[in-house]
């Protein structure tokens, strides 16, 4: 079952970027959507995990984790998911030392110059 955010996010997703979809409906399977029915926290379309859901690599890692889903030709992919040690948020990596999001990153530089900064400013008032 999917999370709430997570669900919204599917939503969107789907409503945004599924050829199939139309006013609530898929065009595919001339039915409504199963997102937009009342279980869609719990249901899947192949179209959209095959076609639509690569789009979003993070939205993908979330989706595919609440469903169980682990295909082996994604191994490769799933190394570069990880989770944020500051934020816990789930992020697609950029390189292999990469451990934070990118705006946890950039508050974490921030703090590391702030503190390098105060060390050097005390030594040279120690002179």
């Amino acid at each position: 079952m999917l999370d709430r955010t997570t669900y919204a996010n599917v939503k969107r997703l789907v409503k945004r970027s599924c050829a199939n979809y139309s006013n609530s409906r898929c065009l595919h399977y001339d039915t409504q959507c199963d997102y937009e029915s009342r279980f869609g926290h719990a249901i899947s379309c192949d179209y959209f995990e095959k076609s639509v859901l690569p789009n979003d690599d993070v939205l993908e890692a979330r989706y595919k984790k609440a469903h169980g889903i682990n295909y082996q030709d994604d191994l490769e992919e799933s190394k570069n998911i990880r989770k944020c040690l500051d934020c816990s948020e789930v992020f697609f990596r950029k390189s292999n030392r990469q451990t934070r999001c990118s705006e946890c990153q950039r508050n974490a530089n921030r703090k590391a110059k702030a503190e390098r900064m105060r060390k050097y400013r005390e030594k040279a008032s120690n002179m």
